[in-house]
């Protein structure tokens, strides 16, 4: 018998995960804005899992297969992971069709008990990260937030103005600064090098050293608990600053405000929408090799990024970035696959608030200091001013 796990997404949202009797997950939903809603597209899963008519077969820009169910009225409820060959897409589809019929459960985990590691040093700290899950092919990464309150979105979407305004920004910086982007290189270099000078992009810093995401968690939010996000990111979905799908997304950032990408649409005919085009173009002027064939599920991604280590910021920070898609619309942020969260609604590593000091004091005896994950020099004097001057 298969089941449905009502979850809830980084940013709020509610959305259903198919699992089979294994664990396996077979069937993602999209997001829904309330509990009902999420529950609803579950019955309405149910009853068309039954009818193998429902299910798109779609093959993705890299060649690789995956299953969409249709409902009644042609909505999207829910899409599959990517598959290898039509043989095991078929396998899913028959998954699908067994285990997300009428007789299947339906799990609320926003029900179940929660479990929130509270931390007040460095070796609770250590302790709790002991207690998650390794995996071989996998690479864990960190991120800490000075506030629990904090959502898990890039800067650009916390002001609506900034993403309102993307596109002026991105260009605005490029013009007025222009030497500091001769040798950027790829759209996604320059959107680090602006980040690396705090101005809001679609990116999100993670770290794979777990003491750098706590030293963050500790040194913002003020006097607020504060949380470190732990990931578990397949190796084989990290992608290099130069990755076909890594330039389209960073792209996005170049067109106005009004841009969408409708979600309804097969792949034929996405490819032929006009903001779609206008992606390609801009894509294509950094890579001119680039095909005009975009899938979907690229744009809606979340995609994790490695790159270029000519940055002593994130070579001290042991950096990487989250490259934020957009759901539908540049209004809305994609969302992080709920695969890639070792922490969840389910398990928290929250910090005190009133232990922050003394934590940022420890780690400072272990070598993590402002000066050291901040190695410029006007953060270096920032740090040695607050260090020796009188409390």
């Amino acid at each position: 018998m298969g089941k449905y796990h009502i979850l809830k997404s980084s940013n709020g949202n509610y959305y259903y995960v198919l699992r089979a009797p294994n664990a396996e997950t077979i069937l993602v939903s999209e997001q829904f804005e309330s509990h009902s809603a999420v529950k609803s597209a579950i019955q309405q899963a149910m009853a068309s899992a039954n009818n193998p008519e429902r299910f798109r077969k779609i093959e993705s820009r890299d060649g690789k297969l995956y299953f969409q169910l249709i409902g009644d009225n042609g909505g999207l409820l829910g899409s599959s992971a990517l598959y290898s060959s039509m043989k095991s897409l078929e396998r899913g589809i028959a998954a699908a069709i067994k285990y997300g019929a009428t007789d299947a459960t339906i799990h609320d985990a926003l029900a179940s008990s929660k479990t929130a590691q509270k931390i007040g040093s460095v070796r609770t700290y250590i302790t709790s990260i002991e207690l998650l899950p390794q995996e071989a092919e996998a690479v864990i990464f960190y991120r800490g937030h000075g506030d629990v309150a904090y959502k898990l979105v890039p800067s650009l979407y916390r002001n609506p103005g900034w993403i309102r305004n993307e596109h002026i920004i991105f260009q605005e910086l490029v013009l007025r600064c222009s030497n500091d982007f001769k040798l950027s290189g790829p759209t996604f270099n320059a959107l680090v090098k602006m980040q690396h000078y705090a101005l809001p992009t679609r990116l999100l810093d993670i770290t794979t050293n777990p003491l750098i995401a706590l030293y963050f968690a500790c040194a913002g939010g003020g006097s607020a608990d504060a949380e470190v996000i732990v990931f578990k990111i397949p190796k084989n979905e990290i992608r290099y600053y130069d990755s076909d799908r890594v330039s389209l997304i960073s792209n996005i950032g170049r067109l106005p405000e009004h841009t969408r990408f409708p979600k309804d649409l097969d792949i034929e005919h996405f490819n032929q929408n006009e903001d779609v085009v206008k992606l390609v173009r801009e894509t294509q002027r950094e890579k001119p090799y680039f095909e005009a064939r975009v899938n979907p599920v690229d744009i809606s991604s979340v995609v994790c990024v490695k790159p270029v280590l000519d940055n002593p910021r994130i070579i001290k920070q042991d950096g990487a970035f989250l490259l934020f898609g957009v759901d539908g619309g540049k209004g809305k942020p994609a969302s992080v696959p709920e695969r890639y969260l070792l922490t969840s609604d389910e398990f928290k590593i929250i910090v005190r608030g009133g232990d922050k000091i003394k934590i940022l004091e420890q780690l400072e005896s272990l070598g993590i200091t402002r000066s050291t994950i901040y190695p410029e020099i006007e953060h270096v004097a920032g740090f040695l001013r607050d260090r020796y001057g009188d409390k």
